[in-house]
């Protein structure tokens, strides 16, 4: 999977409970840093930076951290998997991940 945080910590945070989860991950700060697009993975990237590109791409699935629910809801109808609070544990994510990934394998 690949998470898209410009914040180290947040990023160094998150990666570290999915990574306790046994999901694997990509974590990089910026677009720029990408080695491969994420065909067939899983994305979680900042409201800012979501678009339906990402599916385009090939990402399988696009988790977006918003501001309020309203937000998530408008951007899961832009094409967005799925959504959760930009600010909440590292472990909320891991959640919606793992969520994603069951709805695949179902």
């Amino acid at each position: 999977m690949l998470l898209l945080e410009p914040d180290d910590q947040r990023r160094q945070a998150v990666s570290d409970a999915l990574r306790a989860w046994g999901i694997p991950v990509t974590a990089v700060s910026r677009i720029a840093d990408l080695e491969r697009w994420p065909i067939g993975d899983t994305v979680v990237v900042d409201a800012a930076w979501f678009t339906p590109w990402w599916q385009t791409v090939g990402a399988a699935h696009v988790i977006v951290q918003v501001d309020t629910p309203e937000e998530g809801v408008e951007l899961c109808g832009d094409g967005a998997t799925a959504w959760v609070c930009r600010h909440c544990e590292p472990t909320a994510i891991v959640s919606a991940v793992v969520a994603v990934g069951m709805r695949t394998a179902v």
